[in-house]
């Protein structure tokens, strides 16, 4: 992120928990414990938690899961949006991002706009 923080803003949105510690995907061995957000506050709550490992900044997709229906977002996915437009999106994570691949494509869109 770093080489390219004077040429592109990142920011990660917060979408509902995808290891909820009363969901069926949560994992024993987790260092937090956050529960399904049943509320906005909740959301909150426990992205105060991610903030902290963060360099870039933190916004939260609304309790309807407005992004996450938009985007297609869970578990997890990385995009490129220019001047509003969806320039890249990668394919549903974990397994299926591949960050070289976004790389690629923001040096791309960056040559076409010098």
């Amino acid at each position: 992120m770093e080489e390219y923080r004077s040429k592109v803003d990142f920011v990660v949105i917060y979408i509902q928990e995808a290891h909820a510690t009363d969901s069926n995907w949560h994992f024993k061995d987790m260092k937090h414990h956050i529960f399904l957000h049943k509320s906005l506050h909740d959301r909150q709550s426990a992205a105060e938690i991610l903030k902290d490992y963060l360099s870039c900044p933190l916004v939260l997709d609304g309790i309807e899961n407005e992004a996450t229906k938009q985007y297609g977002t869970i578990p997890d996915r990385m995009a490129i949006i220019y001047n509003g437009c969806l320039e890249y999106i990668s394919a549903k994570g974990p397994f299926g991002f591949k960050v070289e691949e976004m790389i690629i494509a923001l040096n791309h869109l960056l040559q076409r706009n010098e």
